[in-house]
């Protein structure tokens, strides 16, 4: 098995999918000696690493890493795991085929979405697969029924997020929810989306035949200079309100904030928000599709307005709006080290990784959710690069990551 193995902080080579992949492979090969096949042995490609045909140097496929340069060998982990494997002349060995699948990384196809408002670069920046100008949304990480990713490869390819989620509850930790709880997007707003409003779970179990609510936060790609986004309104109390939206009175209601690239925003239900034109977001979510337009600038879609959803929005909104001050968190002094911690709320914590070199951290949430925005690395072995969207799931272990690279990650809510 190839892997893109690195020497680790610790100065070994850390390399669980290799043991994993020998693991069930051996196992397996047991199973049918047991059951009367011929079975003369076994051959082990490689012991070293070394020049492959296809591959020639930038893979590994030994037990022993070989610095190419120097000549210096270093056994991997995997060396040491079949060192005993032959002391114990298999006795150790799990004897269940792919019995670890909770350590492989879970890359997903994302789902995108043609918008109004939408542009070109999740198609010309990120490089996805994708036709049209007008591409407004990339769902990297969602089990929603408007847009179910399908894992990318491994044991799982082929397979929907949701119906991952329904059949393999231990790679999530087995946690007690009827649905994948969170939701990734990236988005592209070549042109201002609509002004809007999310409702909460209490007011969609009454008015949404069975919707989760959507609580929200935004991590600034990208942005112009001196850019702005709608947080909030200026409105004083519920009439006023109410006179403001019905008046259409939209310049003395709405209240624009000043960002930056690098800014993390948070939008509870009942937040008036808007995405400006030129924005690049990654947004963390619930799973959940509701969104209450209160205004879209008289646009027409097909030839007729938008659909507004006026009374809905005036019963969530919130009065008054949150200040100013606690609308927007600033990122410049991430610690380059480990995932620092953006934002916990009930629904997600949300981090941001920024790797210059080498990093590692330990797996200990039920699942951690990965969106790369910059650059390109390793991560336990494994190329990861801008555009990537992947889960490592519940029991992954160690986590070691080495390049250059930006990622926001996130994971449900808990106690850890």
């Amino acid at each position: 098995m190839s892997c893109h193995d690195m020497i680790s902080t610790d100065g070994k080579v850390h390399d669980p999918n290799r043991i994993d992949f020998l693991d069930a492979y051996l196992s397996r090969l047991s199973r049918v000696f047991e059951e009367g096949v011929d079975v003369r042995g076994y051959f082990l490609w490689t012991f070293l690493d070394n020049f492959e045909w296809e591959k020639g140097y930038n893979e590994r496929f030994g037990l022993v890493y070989v610095d190419f340069a120097t000549g210096k060998r270093i056994p991997k982990d995997s060396a040491y795991w079949y060192q005993n494997v032959m002391e114990t002349n298999g006795g150790s060995l799990s004897g269940i085929e792919n019995n670890k699948e909770n350590h492989e990384i879970l890359f997903l196809n994302p789902v995108f979405t043609h918008n109004i408002w939408g542009g070109s670069r999740l198609k010309g920046d990120f490089h996805y697969p994708v036709t049209g100008d007008d591409i407004g949304e990339c769902w990297g990480v969602s089990a929603h029924p408007n847009g179910d990713c399908i894992l990318r490869e491994g044991a799982f390819a082929g397979r929907k997020l949701s119906q991952l989620w329904n059949e393999e509850p231990e790679l999530f930790g087995n946690l007690e929810r009827d649905r994948f709880p969170l939701l990734i997007k990236m988005i592209d707003a070549k042109d201002d989306l609509s002004i809007q409003v999310h409702p909460d779970d209490a007011y969609v179990s009454v008015h949404e035949n069975g919707s989760l609510g959507k609580t929200e936060c935004w991590y600034i790609v990208d942005c112009p200079k001196d850019a702005s986004l709608v947080i909030g309104h200026n409105a004083k109390d519920k009439e006023q309100l109410a006179e403001m939206i019905e008046g259409g009175r939209w310049s003395e209601f709405i209240r624009e904030v000043p960002v930056k690239k690098g800014d993390f925003i948070q939008i509870d239900p009942g937040t008036v928000h808007a995405i400006k034109g030129g924005m690049m977001i990654l947004e963390t979510q619930q799973n959940s599709d509701i969104t209450y337009q209160v205004y879209d600038y008289d646009r027409l879609t097909d030839g007729k307005p938008r659909e507004l959803h006026v009374e809905k929005s005036i019963d969530v909104i919130n009065v008054p709006a949150k200040s100013v001050e606690n609308s927007v968190i600033h990122t410049e002094n991430v610690d380059k080290s480990m995932l620092y911690p953006l934002y916990s709320c009930e629904f997600y914590q949300v981090f941001e990784l920024d790797l210059e070199g080498k990093a590692s951290f330990e797996q200990k949430y039920p699942f951690l959710l990965m969106s790369v925005l910059e650059g390109d690395g390793l991560l336990n072995g494994q190329l990861v690069k801008k555009g990537d969207h992947l889960i490592l799931p519940d029991g992954f272990g160690q986590v070691e990551l080495q390049g250059k690279w930006k990622a926001i990650c996130s994971c449900c809510h808990t106690n850890i």
